[in-house]
């Protein structure tokens, strides 16, 4: 009986000597993978109930559907008998093994009784919220990620007959920002990456040996693949395959081509997915129209180029090096390995097709996460040749020290973001800090400018009043709401700037490289960085482990001060200096003078950053600054239209008035009334500054003219306390991706 465990054993022993390096990689990319599963990224992915949530939903209603069809159901039957063979055997085990001496004593007894067994698998099994089977589904997807790296060097080795390209073909999707962050994510992508990589793997079996079991454990895989995501790329090799298989000596033999089994292969398909969904049958209505919605929200048709996705493998998922080896290594390969490349490029070409051009899917890069190790293939093809050329003219022993050398350098923006990620998700999560400094610090008998989402994760229990992306959204907008504390949180903060992340050839001299002098200079960007000056509390992770970010805010009260007036503006004849600073690029207005006033008329300018700026003023640091202004409106904007705002500016001296100063800050917009309307701005110079720069500014492209008139600046007769510099604030370096994200949701 002891005879087959110790056979095993020293099986597994001897492999791992033989494969000491492929063993490493692998522990490596576990070791990267399962840390930071738990807590992970925080609880409220939307994506995740096709995975954890909807296999819950199967157990709990003791059927298998998934509730929802906007995805296939391949991955919550995957999760289900996950839970189900190993997760809930486990937790009921542990549950009994805790409970022994309750059992001794007669506390717990045994068999346990119908009501209190379905209590107790609720609370204790899955947990509060589903809570288990959360961090559950996150295990399931972090193996799934882990046998992606396997399944990659397997298939190199195969398709290259090189193992040398296999190891380091692994080792980079092991150091890849998105398969790392994602493994703690119970989201599809990883798993149809690896189903993807299954058919590859079966599907060259099939090249080598085109047998009837062969062409069915192709078309089986294949149905698996689209039973993930909806996605048939993964038939073209297939299709390719047999296409091979038909020709001999460049003519067709039909023989080949209408090979029975061929035929058999393409019928499994839809007999999987059958299988795997059939509750996409019996609510096909419903399944339909879910399609139809996810169809809406990729924009399919859209045909339009999208160059986005390729300015995040550049800058942060791959890296310039690695991006760059992807494509030197795939024309190297066309070369060496036509008809292997071709056989990658099947599924490459009509994925990227779809995702940068047919669709908008090119939005969420998490999209690409699928095709990303057959791109570590190329990259790894062009790091072998070039440790090749070094050996030829050196020899083995120099090339192999460049490349190791070299394979660091490559992967380093990569790993670098990835073990980031991996270190700051086993840490707590936002909510889980912020909500006892909420209930110890922040007093009970003041309004807070909160989001409502956030209000009810944070257990906030005073007087609130909005916090929105198209309502209140600056310091100054929220005092007049009588708030005097604010709950910030970057995540909402940051959807206002993904206009970016779609553009194409016209637009790569602005996007390229992402436009942050153009977000700083939106009034969102303006009211956030000046929101950031007044913290007392901050819980935050690095960018690169995207997580609830929330800011304790207190809005200044600043000592009365005796005023001198510095300067004033009537516009009575002419524009007294003004001048119109923020195109970047684009046009600006052709007049923005109008009887008297200053005026912002609805035009086209590219960016909503144009604005009729002053001259510099010369100021005094630690002084107050008063600028007050009247706004007007020609139409009445309801409250999430508001428009038109007040600007300030400070800088030192060798300034760029196109760039943010020192510090800025901005007025509350107007809004509800075609009456001119007095804005103020009340700030401190901060140490350095030497003048100022006030700007009349539109949020948008202005939907109505608005016009600006008798616009005043005030001076503090002497220097003021920096009040932000002591207790209750507390004030934290804020890293600018927080605010303006690499990608939505910096996801």
């Amino acid at each position: 009986m002891m005879k087959w465990p110790i056979f095993l054993l020293r099986k597994i022993i001897f492999q791992i000597n033989k494969n000491k390096i492929l063993t490493v990689i692998l522990l490596l990319a576990a070791l990267l993978r399962f840390v930071g599963t738990n807590p992970g990224y925080n609880q409220f992915h939307a994506d995740e109930g096709i995975s954890y949530s909807a296999a819950v939903s199967m157990i709990k209603n003791g059927n298998l559907d998934p509730l929802r069809y906007d995805y296939p159901a391949l991955v919550p039957d995957i999760n289900y008998i996950f839970f189900q063979t190993i997760f809930i055997p486990l937790n009921w085990a542990k549950y009994y093994l805790t409970h022994i001496p309750d059992i001794v004593d007669g506390i717990v007894h045994l068999p346990i009784a119908p009501l209190e067994e379905k209590k107790l698998f609720q609370t204790y099994v899955l947990g509060e919220r589903n809570i288990n089977a959360l961090h559950w589904g996150r295990y399931v997807t972090a193996f799934f990620s882990l046998a992606n790296v396997f399944l990659l060097y397997l298939l190199t080795k195969k398709l290259l007959n090189n193992r040398t390209i296999a190891l380091i073909a692994a080792l980079l999707l092991t150091f890849n920002y998105k398969h790392v962050i994602n493994s703690h994510i119970g989201l599809p992508d990883i798993y149809n990456a690896f189903f993807v990589l299954l058919t590859y793997f079966l599907v060259f079996n099939l090249w080598k040996k085109p047998s009837t079991k062969n062409y069915i454990l192709a078309g089986l895989v294949v149905g698996l693949s689209f039973s993930v995501k909806y996605q048939i790329f993964a038939v073209f090799p297939l299709l390719l395959t047999h296409l091979y298989l038909s020709i001999n000596k460049f003519r067709i033999n039909f023989r080949k081509l209408f090979n029975p089994a061929f035929f058999l292969s393409l019928a499994v398909i839809p007999v999987v997915f059958v299988l795997s969904s059939p509750y996409f049958f019996i609510h096909f209505n419903k399944a339909i129209a879910s399609i139809k919605d996810v169809s809406l929200k990729y924009g399919v048709g859209t045909n339009l180029l999208n160059l986005y996705p390729f300015s995040y493998f550049y800058h942060i998922d791959y890296g310039p090096l690695e991006f760059i080896a992807i494509f030197i290594g795939l024309f190297l390969a066309f070369y060496k390995f036509k008809k292997e490349t071709l056989l990658l490029l099947s599924f490459i070409v009509p994925f990227m097709f779809m995702m940068v051009y047919y669709t908008r899917g090119g939005f969420y890069v998490r999209n690409f996460i699928t095709v990303t190790p057959l791109f570590m293939i190329f990259a790894a093809f062009c790091l072998w040749q070039l440790y090749k050329l070094i050996s030829k003219f050196f020899n083995n022993k120099i090339g192999l020290i460049a490349l190791l050398i070299l394979l660091p350098v490559v992967m380093f923006i990569p790993a670098q973001n990835a073990i980031i990620n991996s270190y700051y998700y086993s840490q707590p999560w936002g909510y889980d800090l912020m909500r006892p400094w909420v209930a110890e610090n922040l007093p009970k008998d003041i309004i807070v400018a909160t989001h409502p989402f956030d209000a009810v994760n944070l257990k906030i229990t005073n007087k609130k009043t909005e916090f929105e992306n198209a309502g209140a959204f600056s310091k100054a907008e929220h005092i007049e709401n009588e708030a005097s504390y604010m709950l910030l949180d970057l995540n909402w903060v940051g959807y206002s700037f993904y206009f970016w992340m779609s553009y194409g050839l016209e637009d790569l001299k602005y996007y390229w490289e992402k436009p942050l002098d153009i977000m700083r200079n939106m009034y969102h960007g303006l009211a956030t960085e000046e929101l950031f000056r007044y913290q007392v509390h901050a819980v935050t992770k690095p960018w690169q482990a995207p997580d609830t970010h929330l800011l304790a805010i207190k809005f200044p009260t600043w000592p009365q001060a005796k005023w001198q007036e510095i300067k004033k503006f009537n516009f009575d004849k002419n524009t007294e200096g003004w001048r119109i600073l923020g195109k970047f690029g684009s046009r600006g207005p052709d007049n923005y003078y109008d009887n008297g006033r200053l005026v912002l008329v609805p035009s086209g300018p590219k960016f909503p950053t144009v604005r009729v700026a002053s001259q510099p003023i010369e100021i005094r640091q630690g002084h107050l600054y008063q600028i007050e202004g009247f706004l007007q409106t020609e139409k009445i904007l309801e409250p999430r239209e508001r428009e038109g705002f007040l600007r300030v500016d400070f800088y030192g001296d060798n300034f760029d008035q196109e760039k943010v100063g020192i510090i800025s800050a901005v007025s509350s917009r107007v809004y509800g009334s075609k009456d001119p309307v007095r804005k103020e701005i009340i700030e401190r110079a901060p140490t350095g500054a030497k003048y100022l720069i006030v700007s009349f500014q539109a949020h948008i492209t202005t939907k109505t003219k608005i016009w600006l008139d008798n616009l005043t600046i005030k001076e503090s007769d002497k220097e003021v306390e920096d009040i932000t510099s002591k207790p209750p604030y507390d004030i934290q370096p804020m890293d600018l991706n927080y605010v303006y994200p690499n990608s939505h949701g910096n996801l």
